[in-house]
């Protein structure tokens, strides 16, 4: 499974999400979604990149290394307000392509353990 809320939801804080995360064979990684080509229209209507702090949790610890990425500091964030979050909320490509090669990793692994 793997289950994405941005970090400071408040979901991550759920009695049943908590008991979820102790569990041994699941972990979380924290993503700076920038990373990834998360853009949003700057102040002037260019993109810009939207850092958008994401954190994950799965049992597919392939997936969770593909995603464990932060941003590296290289570039100016537009935050994600006035508007701009309902447009963050559709994955870029590249963490979807990031999502898919972590699965492809996980069955590779597994079949491998058989």
């Amino acid at each position: 499974f793997l289950h994405e809320h941005p970090i400071s939801a408040s979901s991550w804080k759920e009695r049943r999400i908590k008991k979820l995360m102790t569990k041994p064979d699941v972990g979380t990684v924290i993503t700076d979604q920038c990373e990834f080509g998360l853009t949003t229209r700057g102040k002037d209507g260019k993109k810009v990149p939207a850092k958008k702090k994401t954190m994950f949790m799965s049992n597919a610890e392939e997936i969770l290394k593909q995603l464990d990425v932060r941003c590296q500091g290289n570039h100016f964030h537009q935050p994600l307000l006035d508007g701009r979050a309902k447009a963050a909320a559709i994955y870029p490509p590249k963490l979807c392509r990031a999502i898919c090669r972590g699965l492809v990793k996980q069955i590779q692994k597994e079949r491998m353990q058989v």
